[in-house]
């Protein structure tokens, strides 16, 4: 990750003919890559049972519009719909876990970040295997639960280009969701779809 991290910073540098696109490209991964070591850290520092784990700000329910972007950068095709609409607009340098422009619902931490997982994990596994097909995400925010819903077409109509090759999985994903959503009492419902899409529904609780 090291590696991906600074082959990614420094390729505008050592690639000077490269064009804006590809530039904003390498930066996306660099920076997701940042983001990933960042984890991988934390993660390793409480396994070692050290107390010195990094206090880092966990991602939350507006931070999906920015995972949403982050993902197109990938070259997929990607529908966002939200209610209530703020959600869409996402986190603003002024916002905090609670603001964002205007007042964004407030909901418990753990929940906030397991829909974020949740949404991760499922637009990660559109992309991996159902490479080039549409993805729809919308996140509705009721009165007393978060409904998540991401769906992926049939990769055999994706849009004109070169399609990348499916990446194979541990097939661990689907099952972290699970345990994720039920750990707050939700649950989560994923499978094919009749048009050989496949679709990911979770339902989380916010009382």
């Amino acid at each position: 990750m090291s590696v991906i991290s600074v082959q990614a910073t420094t390729a505008e540098y050592r690639l000077p003919d490269v064009d804006p696109d590809t530039r904003r490209e390498f930066a996306s991964i660099a920076d997701s890559s940042r983001r990933a070591l960042s984890e991988m850290r934390g993660l390793l520092t409480v396994l070692r049972g050290s107390g010195d784990a990094p206090l880092v700000p966990q991602p939350d329910l507006l931070d999906i519009a920015a995972l949403v972007d982050s993902t197109r950068h990938s070259g997929a095709h990607i529908t966002f719909e939200t209610d209530p609409p703020q959600l869409a607009a996402g986190r603003t340098e002024t916002s905090t876990s609670t603001t964002a422009g205007t007042d964004a619902p407030d909901v418990p931490p753990a929940v906030g970040l397991t829909a974020y997982r949740t949404v991760q994990e499922a637009l990660s596994n559109a992309v991996r295997h159902s490479p080039g097909a549409a993805i729809e995400v919308r996140v509705m925010l009721m009165d007393d639960q978060i409904v998540l819903d991401v769906t992926n077409g049939n990769p055999a109509e994706a849009a004109p280009g070169t399609p990348l090759p499916v990446a194979p999985g541990a097939g661990l994903g689907l099952a972290g969701i699970r345990e994720r959503v039920g750990a707050l009492g939700g649950s989560v419902e994923a499978g094919p779809r009749p048009d050989s899409g496949f679709s990911v529904r979770a339902q989380l609780p916010t009382r």
